[in-house]
């Protein structure tokens, strides 16, 4: 049995009680089924390569044969060079068999790994076809994934410079070039770390960060033409970096708030994208001047990746959060088209990651959000021939441009593709998958009750953020009817294969469904880091391990109990790997690119800023479910939950709309002291703020002076509401406290915490289930 980060364990309804469980079916998620926590199946096409850690991104060397992969997780950092094409040339026929076996068997070899010690995803190729450029992340902090003593840029804020040979792929440094903030680069926004705070009120506006010196952060690149200069996108200093390759001098422009990509037009100009903003910076590179602002996208829709067709006056940007992919007229420096990649009914395809390949034929979007790649004709027909001329080779592209990019089909790929590119000459697509195809069972993972359940030893265990592996895959140029086919299987691969109906009789149905109506209060409960196994894995009923089970019944008795009384969910799974990701799909079903890439160095150790949930930059797209409830007009009232864009703090990328929005959500949320008395799920344990001990239940006899109490807040907040029949319709209820502090020296025990979360479950059931509303409720309780 797999343990399960983030599942859901109990669904309790009075208008349910009786009524048996779906019967789920049996099946495993994970590299060996290929089936995700989504329930999508994925089956790509073409020859597939295990990779690293959760690679941020990648890119084809100039010959297209080798495709570097950047290891970006919470792990080992590292570039894995992959051989995508051989340049073996066998016989036709029989006599060319064996030639053909060993020339196919290199095909998705990994030639070379290079130790780093960060990398984010951000790269790029000279067209020399010997120089490659990494952006350079800080060492880890955590002893077991660092980098091998005397590795270069430990440091971090610089770009890593390679020597490679086009024909056997093996690479070699060549030096580093810091890119250091410049005066003026602001501050990170980050959340405080535990103590930071001061006590008492009024709450404040800016706590004192965890990160308070100035960071650079360069993510995507773009090298010129001739290859004197190098274009780095600032990620956390607002800045774009202009670099003479040749003697390594820096120039800084200041362009939009978290700049992503980078490229360069065929006449010269720079072009950088603005996370939130939604605009493309135009740079006049040498003037080291920014020229204007191009809006690609609204206010916080994160557009990322861009590239400059090499033949046409165009650009194209990967706009993540809003499905499409902007069109930029390169001659008029002006928006020009939009091609929309939304799916119906409203699946996000978050498009990270565009292409285009040398002869300007084919474009590529790396859709995040759907596992594909979309593929696009940009001239037809597209005829390419090489020739030598005087020793070197000279390619000659024949075909028209069309007048607007050509839809032809989705490529599926591994899970959350982050790189993709067509190479119509070598007739080759490839392409990155950061989450390849999940971790499955880990039987061996964190132990709260271990010593080594820490930072530095935690990958002793099978640590989910460490264990992400990415696949690369390399296919065929599809032909008209591959495409088709494969574009039929992207399609189907977004519904899931295990999907079952809810069983007859269940209260739970769609808005105007026959039956439907009975429900009137939701009381959504999310506690924090448990898995199935870990406390259920006892019920015979379930398919779980009871030799996994850390906390059983005489630990969580009212979790068994209400297990045994209410419908049991042991197939329920969470796309999460860790607390951070856990929390945006619980609060809102959705996580951002900007988080996914980014928690993983935060964890890593690599000096990352924590502002993930409160600052807008982090938020998804459509919001938390507390905006969707807003929208719809449905009463709530959030108890703790803080990773949901309702937490009040300075944000320079806020619009004045945005901070209305995070008002109206503070002014239904209680996040605790010095405001209110229901700690927030930061306050494990202990209240930052107050420095007082935090407890999910009432806090039993002998507890400290002015311990905070989760339940006894909500007990009085739901008296009062009884009493005036002003009950929300959703009510957000987060129990951390299962989540326990280790080992800690000084702290509760993890059985006391996990026994006290427990005993707090059954105090909020036996509350609500004896009360007037209880007949019209349903209560979720989901870790």
């Amino acid at each position: 049995m797999t343990l399960r980060r983030g599942v859901p364990v109990l669904a309790l309804a009075a208008a349910a009680a009786g009524v048996a469980s779906a019967v789920v079916p049996v099946n495993e998620v994970g590299p060996k089924t290929r089936i995700q926590p989504s329930g999508r199946l994925l089956a790509p096409p073409g020859k597939l390569t295990t990779l690293g850690n959760h690679p941020g991104g990648g890119a084809l060397t100039t010959n297209a044969r080798f495709l570097w992969t950047l290891s970006a997780g919470r792990g080992r950092n590292d570039i894995r060079i992959v051989e995508v094409v051989t340049n073996v040339h066998c016989k036709k026929g029989p006599k060319g068999a064996a030639c053909r076996g060993r020339r196919d068997a290199r095909v998705g070899r990994v030639v070379q790994v290079i130790p780093m010690p960060g990398v984010d995803g951000g790269i790029t190729m000279a067209r020399d076809n010997r120089t490659a450029y990494v952006s350079g992340t800080p060492e880890s902090s955590h002893k077991d994934q660092q980098s091998p003593p005397g590795t270069p840029g430990k440091q971090g804020d610089v770009i890593h410079v390679f020597h490679y040979d086009g024909n056997t792929g093996i690479a070699t440094r060549a030096g580093i070039i810091p890119v250091p903030p410049p005066a003026g680069a602001p501050l990170p926004q980050a959340l405080p770390q535990q103590g930071d705070f001061p006590v008492g009120p009024p709450i404040p506006q800016n706590f004192p960060p965890t990160n308070t010196q100035p960071e650079s952060w360069p993510r995507d690149l773009a090298v010129s033409k001739d290859g004197k200069t190098l274009l780095a996108a600032l990620n956390l200093a607002d800045r774009a970096a202009i670099i003479d390759t040749k003697t390594k001098q820096v120039r800084y422009v200041k362009v939009g708030s978290y700049p992503y990509g980078a490229a360069i037009t065929r006449d010269g100009r720079g072009l950088i994208s603005n996370e939130s903003d939604g605009t493309v910076s135009v740079i006049d590179l040498k003037a080291g001047t920014k020229v204007k602002d191009i809006a690609v996208g609204a206010h916080l829709t994160h557009p990322e990746g861009i590239v400059a067709d090499r033949r046409a006056d165009r650009a194209y940007v990967a706009v993540a959060g809003e499905d499409r992919v902007a069109v930029i007229d390169t001659k008029t420096m002006t928006l020009w088209r939009q091609l929309n990649l939304r799916r119906e009914p409203g699946t996000g395809t978050e498009p990270t990651q565009v292409s285009v390949d040398p002869y300007g034929c084919f474009l590529t979007s790396a859709d995040s959000g759907e596992d594909a790649v979309a593929l696009f004709a940009l001239r037809r027909p597209c005829t390419i021939t090489k020739r030598t001329v005087g020793g070197h080779s000279k390619i000659t592209v024949k075909g028209t441009q069309l007048p607007s990019p050509d839809y032809l089909g989705r490529i599926p790929t591994a899970s959350y593709p982050v790189f993709a590119a067509p190479e119509p000459h070598l007739k080759a697509v490839s392409w990155i998958a950061a989450k390849g195809f999940g971790v499955g069972p880990n039987p061996n993972g964190p132990n709260p009750l271990s010593k080594k359940n820490n930072d530095n030893q935690i990958n002793t265990f099978r640590y989910l953020p460490s264990i992400v592996t990415g696949t690369a895959g390399v296919l065929p140029f599809p032909t008209a009817r591959q495409l088709q086919a494969y574009d039929r299987q992207a399609t189907k691969q977004l519904r899931p294969v295990n999907f079952e109906k809810p069983p007859a009789g269940s209260p739970i149905v769609p808005p105007g469904a026959p039956g439907g109506g009975k429900i009137k209060h939701v009381f959504y409960i999310v506690r924090e880091n448990r898995t199935y196994d870990q406390v259920l894995g006892d019920d015979a009923r379930g398919n779980g391990d009871p030799k996994l089970e850390l906390f059983p019944s005489s630990m969580t008795p009212n979790a068994h109990a209400l297990a045994k009384r209410f419908p049991l969910l042991d197939h329920v799974f969470a796309n999460s790997e860790a607390s951070i990701d856990g929390h945006f799909w619980a609060a809102a079903s959705a996580v951002s690119d900007y988080v996914v890439k980014n928690w993983h160095q935060n964890y890593g150790g690599r000096n990352r800023p924590y502002d993930f949930g409160v600052y807008a930059v982090s938020w998804p797209p459509k919001g938390f479910l507390l905006d969707q409830a807003q929208r719809q007009g449905i009463s709530y009232f959030n108890y703790g939950e803080a990773i949901a864009g309702d937490v009040p703090l300075t944000d320079k990328d806020r619009a004045p709309a945005e901070n209305q929005q995070v008002q109206a959500k503070f002014s239904k949320s209680d996040l605790g002291a010095p405001v209110g008395c229901y700690p927030n799920d930061a306050y494990i344990g202990d209240n930052a703020i107050t420095q007082d001990e935090t407890w999910d239940s009432t806090p039993p006899p002998g507890a400290p002076p002015n311990s905070e109490s989760r339940f006894d807040c909500f007990h009085n907040r739901f008296m009062t509401e009884l009493a005036t029949n002003s009950v929300p319709a959703m009510n957000f209820m987060v129990l951390p406290s299962d989540h326990t502090q280790g080992l800690s020296p000084g702290k509760r025990t993890p059985q006391a915490m996990v026994a006290e979360n427990d005993y707090a479950l059954g105090q909020i059931v036996d509350l609500i289930s004896h009360s007037p509303v209880w007949s019209s409720s349903l209560i979720l309780v989901v870790e």
